[in-house]
C-alpha cells in the first residue's frame, strides 16, 4: 500500500469525515475506540497536528474541494471504512454515510462493495469477494491456473498429513539461533501449532508468509497482534491489500470469520486502534511486498536483524517471542506438538 502525504486541510476535512460516519452524522455520540481511531490515522497516517476538538463537520462538497487527487480519494474513502468496522456490530448508518461521501468523490472501490454486502447481510457473496481478493493478491503460490490448481490440491490434502512437507519444516530446528527458520520452528513449537504437514496443520501455502509476517515485524499471536499483523501486510502488499485488514477487522474484532480457508473461530472486541495502525506504517515503510513471490526458503538460514535491514522492517520489538495465554477455542493447537 503506497504512503501517501496529506496536507493539514486534507487531514482536517478527512477526520471530519470519519467522526461524521461513527456518529451516523451526529446521531450517536464519539466512542472512546473510535476516538482512538481518529487519533491513530492522524498519528501513524496522516501525520498531522489538527485538534481534533475542532474537526468541522465535513460536507462531502467539502470533501470534494479539499481531495482532488484520484489516489487520495480512494485513500480516504478505504479509512472512512474503517470507522464502519471500529464497532463490534454493524451499523448501516456507519455505512450509509461512506457511501454517500463516496458517491461524491466519485469513487468505486472493492471496499465499498464489501461493504455494502455487509450492509445487506449478503455474506455468502462477501465472502466470496473476499476469496476472489486473496487469490488476485497471491494467496496461493504459482503463476498459471494449472499451479494454482495444484497449489489448491495441496492445501486441501495438507491438513491430512504430508511427510514431505513436515520433514522440511522440522529439520528447521537444526538451523542456528537467530536465524528466520530456528524462530520459525521455535514460534510454532512454542504455541502447541503443528507445522505445516502435520495432521490437524494450517497448510504451508495459506499460512507461511502470514506466520513468517509475525516473526519479521515483530507482531504476537494474540487476537489484538492479530489485526495489527494483516494490517501490517496489507501495508506492504502491492495487490489487494484492503482484503487483509478487512479480513483481521471481521474475525477478531466484529466475529465474522470471512476466511473459508481457514477453521479458526472468529472473536468480537479485540481491537486496539493504536496497535493496528503501528502494523500498517510499519508495513508500509517496509521496501519488499512477501506476498509478491518472495521466496521464503532461500532465505531460512539468513538472522531475522540481516532480513529486517533488506526488507526495510523498522521498529519491530519480538513480542512474538512470548506467546500468549492458550484460548481454549483456539484449533491451530495441537496436543501432541
Amino acid at each position: 500500500m503506497k504512503r501517501l502525504d496529506w496536507t493539514d486541510g486534507q487531514a482536517r476535512v478527512l477526520l471530519g469525515a470519519m467522526v461524521a460516519v461513527a456518529t451516523e452524522n451526529g446521531q450517536a455520540p464519539l466512542s472512546p475506540l473510535d476516538r482512538s481511531l481518529l487519533e491513530s490515522c492522524q498519528e501513524h497516517l496522516l501525520h498531522s497536528d489538527v485538534d481534533l476538538s475542532a474537526v468541522p463537520a465535513t460536507t462531502g462538497d467539502m470533501m470534494a474541494s479539499a481531495i482532488v487527487d484520484p489516489e487520495h480519494r480512494l485513500r480516504a474513502v478505504t479509512l472512512l471504512t474503517l470507522a464502519v468496522y471500529a464497532a463490534t456490530e454493524l451499523h448501516p448508518g456507519r455505512a450509509i454515510v461512506v457511501e454517500q461521501y463516496a458517491k461524491t468523490l466519485g469513487v468505486k472501490s472493492d471496499a465499498l462493495r464489501y461493504l455494502r454486502e455487509m450492509r445487506r447481510g449478503q455474506t455468502w457473496l462477501l465472502k466470496l469477494d473476499y476469496l476472489r481478493g486473496q487469490l488476485a493478491a497471491g494467496a496461493l503460490p504459482g503463476g498459471s491456473a494449472t499451479e494454482k490448481l495444484g497449489a489448491a490440491i495441496q492445501v486441501l490434502r495438507e491438513p491430512r498429513g504430508d511427510d514431505a512437507v513436515a520433514s522440511r519444516f522440522r529439520a528447521l530446528e537444526k538451523l542456528e539461533d537467530g536465524s528466520l527458520g530456528k524462530a520459525f520452528f521455535r514460534f510454532y513449537r512454542d504455541r502447541g501449532y503443528p507445522l505445516p504437514g502435520e495432521p490437524g496443520c494450517i497448510p504451508e501455502g495459506i499460512i507461511a508468509i502470514h506466520d513468517l509476517s509475525h516473526i519479521l515485524t515483530g507482531f504476537n499471536t494474540d487476537r489484538t497482534d492479530e489485526i495489527a499483523v494483516v494490517a501490517c501486510q496489507a501495508g506492504y502488499m502491492k495487490k489487494h491489500p484492503y482484503e487483509m485488514i478487512l479480513d483481521g477487522l471481521t474475525s477478531f474484532h466484529m466475529g465474522i470469520m470471512l476466511d473459508v480457508q481457514l477453521d479458526i473461530p472468529p472473536a468480537k472486541g479485540h481491537l486496539d486502534p493504536h496497535r493496528m495502525m503501528v502494523g500498517l506504517e510499519r508495513g508500509m515503510k517496509m521496501t519488499t511486498d512477501l506476498m509478491d513471490g518472495w521466496d521464503y526458503w532461500s532465505v531460512m538460514s539468513e538472522p531475522i536483524e540481516a532480513l529486517r535491514a533488506r526488507y526495510g522492517v523498522q521498529d519491530a520489538t519480538d513480542s512474538w517471542t512470548t506467546p500468549p495465554a492458550p484460548e481454549p477455542e483456539d484449533k491451530r493447537r495441537t496436543s501432541g506438538a
